[in-house]
């Protein structure tokens, strides 16, 4: 009888032991997930907003001629039309997230700014200018002149206006908003979003709720 007792408790231990067992491995196939701000600024990059421009460039100068050109009465006078892309976006440098004890996920999200501008080489060349009856053919650095303001235009342009850098800081908050959802849903947590902006520090009101939940 006590032999058979031992070999009951002997496989009831066994059966105990490959449940830890089991258990464990379970736990090693699904780490815990966490908000990181490494990847949070890898989504950040992924929200940029390209505007494509089609624009022209003026040259309006008069040229001081020898005394042997004062006749051809020659400018600087010409026209040079192209095309480019401008990069909207946030600085990601600037992006801040602190998460509380109370999954509490506080971010600070920058203004939207250019990030990049760049002139078509295919659309700027030999046809892309267009000149004054008296003006003189631009040299090739006065070309690359040209082609250096045109791209000083566009980011001007660019950030003018504020529709444009609406959206890009938009684009970002949402794919952000989401990222911290698919973490909360992952493990099992509801977390409450803080929204800070950087230009609403000091002011009595935002222009927007700043917390949102990313239940539902």
């Amino acid at each position: 009888m006590k032999k058979l007792i031992s070999s009951v408790l002997a496989f009831a231990l066994l059966l105990a032991m490959t449940g830890c067992n089991s258990k464990k491995k379970e736990e090693e196939k699904k780490p815990e997930q966490t908000i990181e701000i490494t990847e949070m600024r890898e989504i950040a990059e992924l929200a940029t907003v390209d505007c494509y421009f089609h624009n022209v460039a003026k040259s309006d100068r008069e040229l001081n001629p020898e005394w042997y050109e004062f006749w051809e009465k020659k400018n600087m006078r010409f026209w040079v039309e192209y095309e480019g892309i401008v990069t909207i976006g946030i600085d990601v440098s600037k992006l801040r997230v602190e998460v509380s004890d109370d999954n509490v996920v506080t971010i600070t999200l920058p203004e939207a700014v250019v990030l990049d501008a760049i002139v078509s080489e295919d659309s700027l060349n030999a046809d892309s200018f267009y000149f004054d009856p008296n003006a003189k053919r631009p040299s090739p650095e006065e070309q690359t002149e040209a082609f250096r303001q045109a791209q000083t235009e566009m980011m001007n342009a660019a950030e003018k206006n504020q529709t444009l850098l609406a959206n890009a800081r938009s684009n970002a908050k949402e794919l952000l908003k989401n990222y911290v959802k698919s973490i909360g849903e992952a493990v099992g947590v509801e977390y409450t979003i803080v929204w800070k902006y950087p230009e609403d520090v000091g002011k009595v009101s935002v222009s927007e709720p700043p917390v949102e939940s990313t239940a539902g």
